[in-house]
Protein backbone atom coordinates (compact mmCIF):
# COMPACT_ATOMS: atom_id res chain seq x y z
CA UNK A 1 0.00 0.00 0.00
CA UNK A 2 2.79 2.31 0.35
CA UNK A 3 3.46 2.68 -3.59
CA UNK A 4 0.78 3.56 -5.81
CA UNK A 5 3.14 1.64 -8.11
CA UNK A 6 2.69 -1.73 -7.02
CA UNK A 7 -1.33 -1.94 -7.90
CA UNK A 8 -2.80 -1.77 -11.70
CA UNK A 9 -5.40 0.54 -10.07
CA UNK A 10 -3.81 2.37 -7.10
CA UNK A 11 -6.60 4.72 -6.42
CA UNK A 12 -8.70 2.62 -4.04
CA UNK A 13 -5.08 2.07 -2.16
CA UNK A 14 -3.95 5.37 -2.25
CA UNK A 15 -6.34 7.19 0.02
CA UNK A 16 -4.89 8.85 3.72
CA UNK A 17 -7.35 6.16 5.34
CA UNK A 18 -5.79 3.38 3.37
CA UNK A 19 -2.20 4.15 3.75
CA UNK A 20 -3.30 4.45 7.70
CA UNK A 21 -4.13 0.86 7.25
CA UNK A 22 -1.53 -0.10 5.72
CA UNK A 23 1.25 1.06 8.95
CA UNK A 24 -0.70 -0.49 11.75
CA UNK A 25 1.52 -3.13 12.11
CA UNK A 26 4.91 -0.49 11.57
CA UNK A 27 3.52 1.10 14.55
CA UNK A 28 3.04 -1.77 16.73
CA UNK A 29 6.70 -2.28 16.70
CA UNK A 30 7.20 1.42 17.73
CA UNK A 31 8.51 2.62 14.54
CA UNK A 32 6.59 6.02 14.59
CA UNK A 33 8.83 8.58 13.44
CA UNK A 34 9.25 6.66 9.72
CA UNK A 35 5.93 5.55 9.26
CA UNK A 36 5.11 9.65 10.15
CA UNK A 37 7.35 10.86 7.69
CA UNK A 38 6.81 8.06 4.82
CA UNK A 39 2.70 9.13 5.35
CA UNK A 40 3.36 13.05 5.00
CA UNK A 41 5.04 12.35 1.77
CA UNK A 42 2.58 10.28 0.63
CA UNK A 43 -0.43 12.19 1.79
CA UNK A 44 1.72 15.40 -0.12
CA UNK A 45 2.08 13.22 -3.46
CA UNK A 46 6.14 13.24 -2.68
CA UNK A 47 6.11 9.30 -3.08
CA UNK A 48 5.98 9.00 -6.55
CA UNK A 49 8.41 9.62 -9.25
CA UNK A 50 6.33 10.58 -12.08
CA UNK A 51 6.39 13.92 -14.03
CA UNK A 52 10.23 14.46 -12.31
CA UNK A 53 12.85 11.51 -13.83
CA UNK A 54 13.08 13.85 -16.66
CA UNK A 55 15.10 16.58 -14.56
CA UNK A 56 17.87 13.82 -13.64
CA UNK A 57 20.90 14.87 -14.93
CA UNK A 58 23.47 12.31 -13.40
CA UNK A 59 24.66 8.99 -14.81
CA UNK A 60 21.71 6.74 -13.61
CA UNK A 61 21.65 2.59 -13.62
CA UNK A 62 18.49 1.29 -12.99
CA UNK A 63 18.94 -2.56 -11.91
CA UNK A 64 15.45 -4.72 -12.07
CA UNK A 65 14.99 -8.55 -11.45
CA UNK A 66 13.20 -9.70 -13.93
CA UNK A 67 10.94 -11.70 -12.18
CA UNK A 68 10.18 -8.54 -9.98
CA UNK A 69 6.12 -9.65 -9.01
CA UNK A 70 5.53 -6.19 -6.82
CA UNK A 71 7.02 -3.75 -9.24
CA UNK A 72 7.17 -5.08 -12.92
CA UNK A 73 9.85 -4.77 -15.61
CA UNK A 74 7.89 -2.33 -17.99
CA UNK A 75 7.97 0.35 -14.55
CA UNK A 76 12.08 0.11 -15.20
CA UNK A 77 11.89 0.41 -18.81
CA UNK A 78 9.71 3.71 -18.29
CA UNK A 79 12.30 4.92 -16.06
CA UNK A 80 14.84 4.48 -18.45
CA UNK A 81 12.83 6.14 -20.94
CA UNK A 82 12.37 8.89 -19.01
CA UNK A 83 15.40 9.64 -17.81
CA UNK A 84 17.96 10.76 -20.30
CA UNK A 85 20.72 8.10 -21.08
CA UNK A 86 19.85 6.17 -18.36
CA UNK A 87 21.24 2.50 -18.37
CA UNK A 88 18.70 -0.37 -17.56
CA UNK A 89 20.31 -3.91 -16.30
CA UNK A 90 17.59 -6.67 -15.89
CA UNK A 91 18.70 -9.26 -13.57
CA UNK A 92 17.50 -12.97 -14.55
CA UNK A 93 15.72 -15.39 -11.58
CA UNK A 94 15.62 -12.24 -9.30
CA UNK A 95 12.40 -10.70 -8.23
CA UNK A 96 12.20 -6.81 -6.00
CA UNK A 97 15.15 -7.51 -4.14
CA UNK A 98 18.47 -8.57 -6.29
CA UNK A 99 21.04 -7.26 -4.13
CA UNK A 100 19.70 -9.39 -2.34
CA UNK A 101 18.60 -12.73 -3.97
CA UNK A 102 21.19 -12.00 -6.88
CA UNK A 103 24.32 -10.03 -5.39
CA UNK A 104 27.21 -11.81 -7.42
CA UNK A 105 25.48 -10.16 -10.59
CA UNK A 106 23.92 -7.04 -8.84
CA UNK A 107 27.57 -6.25 -7.81
CA UNK A 108 29.06 -6.77 -11.35
CA UNK A 109 26.26 -4.61 -13.28
CA UNK A 110 27.33 -1.93 -10.69
CA UNK A 111 31.07 -2.14 -10.92
CA UNK A 112 30.87 -1.97 -14.41
CA UNK A 113 28.73 0.93 -14.51
CA UNK A 114 30.51 3.01 -11.88
CA UNK A 115 33.95 2.00 -13.60
CA UNK A 116 32.83 1.98 -17.41
CA UNK A 117 30.08 4.52 -17.24
CA UNK A 118 27.79 0.97 -18.72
Amino acid sequence: MLNPLLFADPRPYYSPEAIRAGFTAHLSVGDGYTVSKVMDAIERKEDTLDGHLGAIRAPTLILWGRQDRAVPLQFGESMQRGIADAKLVVLDHCGHGPMIECPGPFESALENFLNHGG
